[in-house]
């Protein structure tokens, strides 16, 4: 099971965003592109997703003779339903976790607090699902 939208308070944008000839699912997170090419997005598994690099989710499945991707906008506001990679637990609500893949969180019961941690638990769907916000930040350091 991938990622799919349970509430947005905001109007959800859509992007058609180019990419290096990646295969997506419908449900995967796709993440910023950071090097100097002529791309937009990659895969959640060619560019670790972190609250730096975190795009949207994609809407369409597409193949590698594929040059555009349709993303759903990440932004802050909305509540995404996923697979967990353990079992479901309300005590987890407020902690943040790390993706154990483009379409499931890693659930372990304790709170990620560096910038891997980028889906918040805010409940629990079924034994096997979480209900949560994605945490997109643009910096996380300061110069000084």
């Amino acid at each position: 099971m991938a990622f799919s939208l349970v509430t947005a308070p905001n109007p959800v944008t859509f992007k058609k965003l180019r990419h290096n000839a990646k295969v997506f699912t419908i449900g995967d997170v796709v993440v910023w592109d950071r090097t100097s090419d002529a791309y937009d997005v990659t895969r959640n598994a060619d560019l670790a997703a972190s609250t730096l690099n975190l795009c949207g989710i994609a809407m369409q499945t597409t193949t590698s003779a594929d040059s555009t991707v349709l993303v759903a906008l990440i932004d802050g506001t909305q509540e995404w339903k996923c697979k967990a990679t353990n079992a479901t637990n309300t005590n987890h609500n407020g902690l943040r976790s790390e993706l154990t893949n483009a379409g499931e969180v890693n659930n372990a019961g304790t709170d990620t607090a560096t910038i891997t941690g980028i889906f918040q638990q805010t409940g629990v769907a079924s034994a096997t699902e979480v209900v949560g916000k994605f945490i997109p930040i643009g910096q996380v350091t300061v110069n000084a």
